[in-house]
């Protein structure tokens, strides 16, 4: 049930809670995480509304996960981890999607949002879900984006106004 109202669009802004948000795209992702020695931490407060496109959202969540699990394994990462960290600062909602999958070439670090851009080589990604996800937090819920190397991994960091919610 989840998956076939996962990928319908919001018809409009709805108030939610970003930590269900996080979960409800663990759960699609669960299968392929659960037996490959991947760790997820989700550091973000349960009572964090915000008020936006939901659906939207959790598929940014599905590839961030997905290309961190997909780094992971590529990489054959011993105790892979990825963490999702979610906080309020000031009038915007931080969040930071970070792993320990290696990270990119600093050559390839520019591109990872360019249309049809991937580095999973052929028969991997086809280079349109971080150009999506871009699309989806800058266009429709007005925020940023931006990818680092940070730690052995990659630090994606997303910040998105905190429109009011009370």
């Amino acid at each position: 049930m989840i998956l076939r109202t996962f990928f319908k669009p919001d018809k409009g802004k709805v108030l939610f809670y970003l930590h269900a948000c996080i979960e409800e795209s663990m759960k699609i992702t669960d299968g392929g995480i659960a037996h490959q020695d991947i760790s997820i931490e989700v550091d973000c407060p349960v009572d964090l509304a915000m008020y936006g496109f939901k659906k939207e959202l959790s598929h940014v969540f599905l590839v961030l996960i997905n290309n961190s699990k997909d780094a992971i394994k590529e990489r054959q990462i011993a105790q892979g981890h990825i963490v999702i960290r979610a906080y309020e600062q000031e009038h915007y909602i931080i969040i930071e999607v970070s792993d320990n999958g290696g990270g990119v070439s600093e050559d390839t670090l520019p591109h990872l949002f360019d249309p049809f851009f991937t580095t999973k080589g052929s028969g991997g990604g086809n280079g349109t879900g971080l150009y999506m996800a871009k699309q989806i937090i800058e266009q429709s819920m007005q925020g940023s984006i931006a990818i680092s190397n940070e730690k052995g991994g990659l630090l994606v960091l997303i910040v998105l106004p905190k429109d009011d919610v009370s």
